[in-house]
């Protein structure tokens, strides 16, 4: 997907969802299985994966959220420059789209099952709680992992890569079986 330097909200969720589509067309081509479609992201991806994860039209199975937040607008989120400059204005200029990108405020019971693995940061966790306590009210599978003593970009580097690719085998194994 495009980052923010390049294009403002929505563009990176349209490059997503658009990949999607493309994938569901061409899924003969590379046997692909549109039945079984997850989305994976990590920090402001795992944000993006989240948001396309819960809009019904994309149809996904399950949302593996690698230490993403999921609101923008939630108490626990903190309001950043790089999000004020993502989605065009700060909360107080331009909360119309900070509230479209949380993903928190699209949970219903069609969401998927969604896994959160999280470093032990926890700027990084804000909106999780609650999106995982609406799954639950409506018998979603939804799972939380803390990588203890992690630093945010924990999944790039052992002794954290090997754990998180575990949790996510092990989760998607479950939910898409």
């Amino acid at each position: 997907y495009r980052l923010a330097d390049v294009a403002k909200y929505p563009a990176a969720i349209d490059d997503v969802e658009n990949a999607i589509k493309f994938l569901k067309k061409n899924r003969k081509k590379y046997a692909l299985n549109q039945k079984k479609m997850a989305v994976l992201g990590e920090s402001a991806g795992a944000q993006i994966a989240t948001l396309v994860g819960v809009r019904k039209e994309n149809k996904i199975k399950a949302i593996v959220n690698v230490d993403g937040i999921v609101s923008f607008i939630h108490p626990e989120a903190e309001e950043s420059t790089y999000a004020a400059y993502w989605l065009n204005g700060d909360r107080n200029v331009n909360l119309k789209n900070w509230t479209e990108a949380s993903p928190l405020e699209f949970v219903d019971k069609n969401t998927p099952p969604t896994v959160f693995i999280n470093s032990s940061q926890p700027r990084f966790h804000a909106g999780r709680d609650d999106m995982m306590k609406i799954l639950k009210s409506f018998n979603i599978p939804t799972e939380f992992h803390e990588i203890k003593d992690s630093p945010h970009s924990f999944w790039y580097a052992e002794p954290w890569f090997t754990e998180t690719f575990d949790l996510t085998v092990q989760f998607l194994d479950k939910t898409l079986k």
